[in-house]
């Protein structure tokens, strides 16, 4: 006699697995989506700091929270996310984006402690003033830039 043929169990397994997988990858799409951009940055800007006649270098901030700062003379490109809180322009390495849970854990930790910034990869700056072709910012750390103030100029399309 013959086995009457029996559907194979369903795969519950798996569709949990999927499920799970698609939960934790929205989780981590939502935690870096960009918060805080300025829709006035938005664009190409050209460094005007103190002491440079020409401007050598240049911003690219992105509508996405991505930038980069880059010599329009080579090919060099130094990437960055970036996000506008208080008035205060904050840049950050994309390797410290990777693990920025710890890095934000352990920032501020030590600077609940000691009263200084660890973050050495990350910049700040504080906006004086915006303007639709200027932006007048000033570096809040004063032991990478020396505090230094910069004028950016809106390179046109």
């Amino acid at each position: 006699m013959e086995a009457a043929w029996q559907a194979p169990p369903p795969k519950r397994h798996r569709r949990r697995w999927l499920i799970a997988a698609s939960v934790i990858g929205s989780i981590i799409a939502w935690s870096y989506w960009p918060r805080g951009v300025d829709q006035r940055l938005i664009g190409k800007w050209s460094i005007h700091r103190d002491s440079e006649a020409p401007p050598k270098f240049c911003y690219d901030f992105q509508p996405n929270g991505q930038g980069a700062c880059y010599d329009p003379a080579s090919t060099h490109r130094s990437e960055f996310v970036w996000h506008v809180s208080e008035n205060r322009l904050i840049t950050r390495s994309w390797h410290v984006i990777l693990s920025r849970w710890i890095d934000d854990f352990v920032s501020v930790a030590w600077q609940d402690l000691t009263g200084v910034n660890l973050r050495i990869h990350e910049v700040r700056y504080d906006l004086l003033t915006v303007s639709a072709n200027e932006i007048d910012m000033k570096s809040t750390e004063t032991f990478l830039f020396g505090g230094g103030r910069q004028i950016l100029r809106r390179i046109s399309q």
